[in-house]
């Protein structure tokens, strides 16, 4: 599952956390900060990003909220993805942001994080509860086949062993019959 974070630069800090425990749990995670090169077309590269996403979260602050901000930009090309949010967007109130603050578009989604704790580990917890990683992300896809070789040469070689025994023990049968 591929989950695009939009954030205010003020909050470059919580959604990097969140961003790295993400990661850490599976997800294949946007982060602009660490997902553009210098060079690259910044709205293109976001634009793609949010093309390419399975989910988003919001981070909902008053410099989020704040006319002119970028995030308000994200939400629109968000919101041409998706016309309905409800299961696809999950926004978190930070700072004293309230449900009644979110932009219109996100009114449809009843339910908001309100993080009474750590910020990161609740939301963490919520996308892992709402949005379970579907084959588990790109380690998890390599730790499996890596596994399913390791059952496939196990298989094979317990195979062989089976079929060299067999062979003794007919062999071993041979010799017996024969008088050898």
């Amino acid at each position: 599952m591929q989950i695009f974070i939009s954030f205010a630069s003020e909050q470059s800090k919580t959604a990097e956390s969140i961003y790295r425990k993400l990661l850490a749990s599976g997800y294949d995670v946007f982060f602009s900060s660490d997902s553009i090169r210098a060079g690259e077309g910044y709205d293109e590269r976001i634009r793609d990003a949010i093309v390419d996403a399975d989910a988003v979260i919001f981070l909902a602050s008053p410099d989020s909220l704040q006319q002119g901000c970028y995030t308000l930009t994200e939400l629109q090309m968000i919101s041409r993805k998706w016309e309905d949010p409800t299961g696809v967007v999950m926004p978190v109130l930070l700072e004293g942001s309230t449900y009644a603050d979110l932009p219109a578009y996100l009114g449809a989604v009843t339910s908001a994080i309100d993080p009474k704790g750590s910020i990161e580990s609740e939301v963490v917890a919520t996308v892992i509860d709402v949005w379970p990683v579907a084959g588990g992300g790109e380690h998890r896809r390599a730790t499996n086949l890596l596994a399913g070789i390791l059952v496939v040469l196990l298989l094979g070689l317990g195979s062989w062993m089976l079929v060299a025994s067999a062979g003794d023990l007919a062999a071993g049968a041979f010799d017996i019959e024969n008088g050898l």
